[in-house]
């Protein structure tokens, strides 16, 4: 009798996953018209660069999903190009799976961090307070900026900006926007302010890196959807 295995095989990595699996259905039924820009959809299978190509597409549009299924990448369906087959979306599906799973892995944790209050997503201008944050617990010390749409249906956050109050100083540490939707609570992919650490004395403001993040994990068609920022690190400077 053969003895039960006592260990798992081995996940492939994701970009072993995308040659040996999602590449072949890829490039049959999309390249045809993607591999070059079409319109204003630029390419995102370009050839001998495929793996590169449709996983930097508009900064990871295909991959800015909680799951395989909820990716634009399988529910474009037939357009002016053919859907997919059964076989080729169980392959495709089989890759983003994976890809999405090592990715959110790698993205900053959230549930240890420091969060402030979330608000609604809009357009518009936000002041987010920092009063019922420990170990701040000062409402006149706030994170405020402007919000708006980019191409591609990407958003820029604007004139970031980190003021305290005119009794408390405050260091923050590696900001993250993050996002709570009707099927998960993710962080952008952006990382332009992954290396910022920012202390700000007693009535003062400065601005929070280069004061303009764009954000590609906005959740679409969501009206109930939340902003929010964390930081790695939030303390009283004084």
């Amino acid at each position: 009798m053969c003895s039960q295995r006592s260990e798992q095989e081995p996940v492939a990595d994701p970009i072993t996953l995308f040659e040996s699996l999602a590449k072949q259905p890829l490039v049959s039924s999309c390249s045809l018209c993607h591999s070059v820009p079409q319109g204003t959809v630029g390419a995102f299978l370009a050839i001998g660069a495929e793996y590169q190509s449709i996983t930097s597409h508009r900064i990871g549009v295909f991959l800015n999903a909680a799951t395989a299924a909820q990716s634009l990448l399988l529910q474009k369906g037939a357009h002016i190009g053919p859907a997919f087959n059964t076989a080729q979306y169980i392959a495709v599906q089989t890759w983003l799976d994976a890809e999405i799973a090592f990715r959110n892995s790698r993205k900053p944790e959230l549930t240890n961090s420091y969060r402030l209050p979330t608000a609604p997503l809009a357009i518009g201008d936000f002041t987010m307070r920092f009063g019922s944050l420990a170990p701040i617990n000062d409402a006149q010390v706030s994170l405020t900026f402007s919000l708006a749409p980019a191409k591609d249906d990407l958003y820029r956050v604007s004139q970031l900006k980190l003021a305290a109050s005119p009794n408390t100083s405050i260091f923050i540490k590696s900001p993250k926007f993050y996002f709570i939707s009707a099927n998960s609570t993710i962080a952008d992919s952006a990382n332009s302010l992954d290396m910022v650490e920012l202390g700000v004395e007693a009535g003062s403001s400065m601005t929070v890196g280069s004061g303009t993040v764009l954000l590609s994990n906005t959740p679409i068609n969501d009206p109930n959807a939340r902003i929010g920022v964390a930081f790695q690190i939030v303390k009283r400077a004084n």
